[in-house]
Order: structure tokens, then sequence, then C-alpha cells
């Protein structure tokens, strides 16, 4: 058996076609039905200032793979019209219709041998009538053998996918090839080894957990762990260590000249101590990518922070965590400036005006400016809590524990806008809320629920939830109003619960927000005396929605 290079591109044509049309096929696919996050509307200068980035991948890599695969069924069809026209018929030859006697095929090749006998002829037509008697002759033996139609050539040769001018260009197609093989693809290789060798699910690098856990329980033992030193920790994790800055930055005497804000020591500021204070205090001295990757970076950090808090019952670096987090996605200096949060309010009104409500700061801004902060303070996400107000068990088991999350209609905007930022509702408030939930649960009261695990919400359809591989809800991706936050966020809820100020890291769930009611059921451990659970759901994106309530546990 004999074989040949691709000298048409017939058959790489072919093999390329395989595997480019799926690929156009799905980013096609994708790109119709893939939902878009909607962008929050607001008229406020800062959200109509930013700048929203558009994927323009799409609209560059979809051209040029259909033009790619243009070219190459174009090349398909060309070179396949050149085969059929490649085609040796001997029937044709022989001036003969298909299923001649044989007979008729000895009786014309006489004829048409002696028709082009090249004796009788001279000069140019000697040579063309010696190519004619032989393909005469060739036609005539084809057909007293059976064989009707082979190609002109007849090469019968295995065909190697592999274009002829990659050969001819031997030295080059060597380089490529190691340039390729030998050395891109192995770092590409490292690359993603050390992504998973080196970094947890969250993408962070273990050391920079490790130090986590240090801090909090090693130079930081019995030390209350604030928010400030949070940020340290953020600061000196390995991420923010090793990248490379856009633009270094200095805001230490800025930020202390001008907010009386005392910072580290100069020796102990890193560039994304810098970049992170910076976006904290808004004043935008630092690269817009710098700004995006520490915001980033900083989430991932905290909700390793959060991770080890819950792990070892530290509810007070747990608090910290949640608020840090609010503050980097709304910019907020410090949880006492809260209502930073909303359009037109700043830093020198909340510090001249503590204690004021979002309405009264808002009195002191023109009419439009207004209109426009008590706008989005009248569309903050707000969730209430309902469930029994006392559960009886058996002492020392696990029982399971039903609670409805649900819109908070109750809770209507009002003039107290000094709640925000408080992280919790009044016992006023709560203790309406048990008194309305107390007929709504004892309806369900006779529901056994042994069956269910924790964590599962039922009585929902919808997307997957976070960390759950269950269906849980119809949920609904509420953008969020954040416009010094470089990405696209959206509402998300974090729910827990703790038994005589114990965390229970088994009942975390982590959700967006959602429609109409939700029903949890948690598994809660219980001592041999009896307690008070509570059950605490968090916003992990603005202050002040957050939603606490005590259940009595008596143990029998």
């Amino acid at each position: 058996m004999k074989y040949e290079y691709d000298s048409t591109g017939l058959v790489t044509s072919y093999i390329s076609l395989f595997f480019i049309i799926p690929v156009v096929l799905y980013m096609i696919y994708a790109h119709m039905f893939t939902k878009k996050t909607e962008r929050y509307t607001c008229a406020c200068t800062n959200c109509l200032s930013k700048r929203e980035r558009k994927d323009r991948t799409f609209l560059v890599i979809i051209p040029v793979l259909v033009a790619v695969s243009a070219y190459l069924m174009y090349n398909i069809c060309t070179i396949r019209v050149d085969k059929n026209n490649d085609i040796f018929n001997p029937y044709e030859v022989l001036e003969l219709s298909e299923g001649a006697s044989k007979r008729d095929i000895q009786r014309t090749f006489k004829r048409l041998s002696r028709l082009h006998d090249p004796d009788y002829f001279e000069g140019p037509d000697k040579e063309v009538n010696e190519v004619k008697l032989k393909e005469i002759s060739r036609a005539y033996n084809m057909l007293k053998s059976g064989k009707l139609v082979v190609s002109k050539n007849e090469k019968h040769h295995e065909v190697i996918a592999i274009p002829s001018w990659l050969i001819n260009n031997g030295y080059y197609s060597l380089a490529v090839y190691v340039l390729v093989f030998g050395v891109l693809f192995p770092f590409f290789a490292y690359l993603h080894w050390r992504k998973y060798t080196y970094k947890n699910r969250l993408g962070l690098y273990y050391e920079t957990m490790e130090m986590i856990y240090k801090r909090m329980h090693g130079e930081c033992t019995n030390v209350f762990i604030g928010i400030r030193v949070l940020i340290n920790i953020i600061a000196d994790s390995k991420e923010l260590m090793e990248h490379c800055y856009k633009r270094q930055i200095d805001v230490k005497g800025y930020i202390e000249g001008n907010y009386a804000v005392p910072l580290r020591e100069s020796k102990k500021i890193t560039n994304g101590y810098s970049v992170l204070i910076d976006h904290l205090f808004r004043t935008k001295f630092a690269h817009p990518k710098d700004l995006e990757f520490v915001q980033k970076k900083a989430l991932a950090i905290l909700e390793g922070v959060k991770m080890v808090a819950f792990l070892t019952n530290n509810r007070a670096v747990l608090d910290n965590a949640f608020d840090l987090e609010r503050m980097i996605v709304q910019a907020v200096p410090d949880p006492s400036f809260a209502v930073m949060q909303f359009p037109y309010i700043t830093y020198n009104q909340v510090f001249l005006n503590k204690g004021k409500s979002v309405t009264d700061l808002a009195m002191a801004i023109n009419k439009n400016e207004r209109k426009v902060c008590l706008h989005v303070y009248d569309t903050l996400p707000r969730k209430s809590i309902r469930c029994k107000d006392v559960v009886e068990c058996e002492k020392k088991s696990v029982f399971n524990f039903k609670i409805e999350l649900m819109d908070d209609l109750r809770n209507a905007p009002s003039s107290e806008g000094s709640k925000i930022g408080s992280g919790q509702r009044d016992g006023n408030e709560i203790k309406n809320d048990e008194q309305n939930a107390s007929e709504s649960i004892d309806k369900n009261s006779n529901q056994s629920t042994n069956d269910l695990r924790t964590g599962v919400l039922i009585r929902q359809e919808g997307e997957l939830d976070y960390e759950l591989l269950n269906t849980v809800g119809s949920y609904r991706h509420v953008p969020v109003h954040a416009p010094y936050f470089l990405s696209r966020a959206i509402v998300e809820w974090t729910l827990y619960a703790l038994y005589d100020n114990d965390l229970l890291p088994e009942t975390k769930i982590r959700f967006s927000d959602f429609t109409g009611t939700k029903e949890v059921v948690l598994d809660i451990p219980v001592k041999e005396k009896s307690g008070i659970l509570e059950i605490v759901l968090v916003c992990d994106r603005y202050f002040g929605c957050d939603v606490k309530r005590k259940v009595s546990v008596r143990v029998v």
C-alpha cells in the first residue's frame, strides 16, 4: 500500500470542518439563549458615568470561524468538481452506450483503432492520435476485464491528512511543532496543574488560607478581629502581594490628611493595600484594572475568612467579614458610614450628621438628587423570617426545623433610615413577626420532615443553588446598585443558624434573591439543656437588610 500527502487539501478540509462547525454552533446558541445580567436602573451621576464593557469576543471569533468554515466548504466543493472531471469513463471513450454487448465493443474497438492509427498521421496529429489510441486501448481493456470507472491517473494510494505545503516547508514546520508542543503546550499544562495544586476551590493559595488561620488563631489569639485587621489580611495575601499592578499609588498622606483616618505604618503598606483603601474612600487614584482585580480577590479572600470563622465558631470575625464584604461592594470606608451606599450622600455629610436617617440626609441635597437617593433606598431587598416561637425536642438529638423566607412587605421604607448599617431589626419587629407567623406555621406543623436533609429547600422549582445540587427556587438575578464596584454584582443572601451563640456550619446556605415564599429545613443538633436558636439571614451586598429571628428550644 502506497501513501501520499493531502496535496489537494480535501481530507484536511473535512477534518477541520468536523471540529469547527460544532464550536460555531455552540457559540451561537450560547450567545442567543444565555440570560444577560440586567443593569441597575439608576440616574445618579456615578451610575451614568460607569463604563459598561461589552464582551466583544463573540463578535470577533464568530466571523473568523464562519469565514474559515466558508473557505473550507468552498475548497471541498471545488476539489470535488475537479475530481468529477477527472473520472475516466470507457463508454464515453468508445462512443458507446452503457450496457453495450461484447460484440459491439469489439467491433467499435477495431474501427476506432484503425481510425486513430498514428502511422497514418504526421506531425502534431500523430502525437494526438497516439494519446487517443492509448485511451481507446485502455477503455477496451477495462470493459473486457469488467472494471468500468477509475481515475485517469489510476493511483490507488492512502491519503494522509497532512497538507503538502506543510511537508514542503519542513524546517519551518519542525520549528512550529517544537514551539507549540515542546514549549507552549507544556507551559500551559504546568499553569493548569499549578492552578489546581496550589489553590483551593475559591481560587486562593493555600498559603493565604494558612495565613488567615494563623492571624485568627495564632498571632491574634483572644484579640477581636476588627475590620482593619481583615483589611491587613487581604493586603498581605499572596494574591495581592505578587500581582503586577498597572500603577503604583500612595494614599497614606492624602487619607490621613483629608479624612483623619490612621492607616498602617509606611513600611507595611503595599500597593494592594493602597488600592483597596483608594477604593473604600473613593479617591480614584488607582488604575481601573488594579481596582477590579483587588475587588474580586478581596471578596474571594473574605469567603475564605468566613469559611474559617464558621469552622472555628468565631462569630465576631464572621460579622466583620460580612461588613467588609458590603464595604467593598458599596465602596464605604466604615460600617458607621453605611448610608454612603445611597447616591449623593457623601463622607462629609455622614461625618457631620452622624445618627441621622437617610431621609434626613437626603433633605440636604437638591430635589432631583433626593429623588434618586430615596429611589435606591425604597428598592432595597427586604426579607422576613417566619417560624415557630418555641420548639420542643429530646435531649441530645437532631431535629428538623422548618422556616419560611419571604418578601417583607410589612417592613416598608420609612423615615427610620438610621437602621441602615445596624444589621438587625428591633425587638418589636421580631415580636410582630412571631405573632404573624404562628398561624401559618401551625397549619403545617403536622407535616413530617424527618426525611429531609440539612439545608434542603423545598416547595420551589427553578435554578440550582450555589452549594446544593437540588433545585431550590425561582431565583432572580437582581443587579446591585454599586457604581464603584467595577464587576457585575447581584443580590445574594446567606442563611445560617446559631445555638446558644455557637455557630452551626452545617446550616449555612447561600443563594441569590428569590420571589415568593421559600421553605428551608435545617437539621439542628440539640444539647443537654434548653437554649436559644437564632436564625440569621444576611444580605451580602447591602447594609441594613439583615434579618434575625430567635427561637426558644425546650429539651424534654
